[in-house]
């Protein structure tokens, strides 16, 4: 039988080892705004409740997005996303609204005739793309105001209907305002696609002290573990198993994982992933492992590759291939 190794790198790879008792992993997870793709991979144990929720295509004039009536029932109320959708990153016109700002990633054309102030892009091609901000919840952004006014008429007469997708979620389970709203094109409602898979595979026994070499994280452990995660979120089970009726096909080797042949369960869902509801089922999982009910677990998230936000509202480029993703793997004492 063959075998494949992978080389050790760290300059695409970045970790972190940090306790669930410190809140930021709270502000990691829910400022990652666009994702499009969860999986949970739980070791010997049953699956976490996951539901299906709904999005919806629409077409929109970004001018509908800051009438008055608009921003006190949606934006400054609940949580509102929105994404344009079938726009290339890196060539054309992308748009995205959370967290109350709207962010437009612009072609040098469209933002000359806009006419907002913007910033150059810091992704390429250089000078050719430039970003627009819009804080809808700023004091200065209301009716009657130079700011406000001068968006609403540049949305109005510089821009075109928006293909976007978006989805609208709220605590309050009271009385709440219809979603969408009669003012919008509703193109599609969509549900978020729910699947699970079980494998039988060799699966680590992760050891929190094998994690370190010193005080610092192992770096050959961390690939090691990273590469076999990637593996099974592939679905490469002839890979991770100890004898295969295939010999021409490559086994995956980690020196630095102890492993012993078990069932796992791969969750996935897919859509337009709200960031609160990841960290609902992030907080499921460290439940679990902190109650004995399984060793560990894993939660992995795609986001958009063409988004122009990622996380801390910092722009986000395509580069190569657009990845926009992370991992937890939550460990005992609750710590990750």
């Amino acid at each position: 039988m063959k075998h494949v190794s992978f080389d050790y790198s760290s300059s695409r790879l970045i970790t972190k080892f940090g306790s669930f008792k410190d809140v930021s992993y709270e502000k990691f997870v829910a400022r990652h705004w666009f994702n499009r793709m969860m999986e949970v991979v739980l070791p010997d144990s049953e699956s976490v409740p996951l539901h299906s929720n709904q999005f919806y295509h629409v077409c929109l004039s970004l001018s509908d997005i800051v009438e008055p009536n608009f921003l006190q029932n949606y934006i400054k109320k609940g949580f509102f996303l929105g994404l344009s959708i079938c726009c290339k990153l890196d060539t054309e016109n992308v748009i995205a609204i959370y967290g109350g700002e709207i962010m437009l990633s612009l072609d040098k054309d469209t933002y000359e005739q806009l006419g907002l102030t913007g910033t150059a892009a810091k992704y390429p091609p250089k000078g050719n793309r430039f970003i627009v901000r819009v804080n809808m919840l700023a004091s200065s952004f209301i009716p009657g105001k130079p700011l406000y006014e001068r968006v609403k008429w540049c949305f109005s007469d510089r821009t075109s209907p928006v293909h976007m997708l978006v989805s609208w979620t709220v605590e309050d389970q009271g009385e709440n305002p219809l979603f969408p709203p009669k003012t919008i094109k509703v193109v599609d409602t969509l549900s978020e696609k729910l699947s699970q898979t079980a494998m039988e595979v060799l699966a680590p026994l992760i050891n929190v002290k094998s994690l370190f070499d010193g005080d610092k994280l192992s770096t050959p452990y961390v690939t090691d573990l990273f590469n076999w995660i990637g593996c099974v979120l592939c679905r490469l089970q002839e890979v991770l198993i100890e004898k295969s009726t295939d010999h021409n096909l490559y086994r995956f080797e980690a020196e630095e994982l102890e492993t012993k042949l078990q069932r796992i369960m791969i969750q996935r869902k897919e859509g337009f992933i709200s960031s609160l509801d990841i960290l609902t089922s992030l907080n499921r999982l460290r439940e679990r492992v902190k109650s004995g009910k399984c060793p560990w677990a894993i939660l992995s998230v795609w986001g958009f590759e063409d988004s122009p936000v990622t996380w801390n509202n910092n722009e986000h480029g395509y580069n190569i291939s657009g990845e926009n993703d992370y991992v937890f793997v939550v460990l005992p004492n609750d710590e990750y």
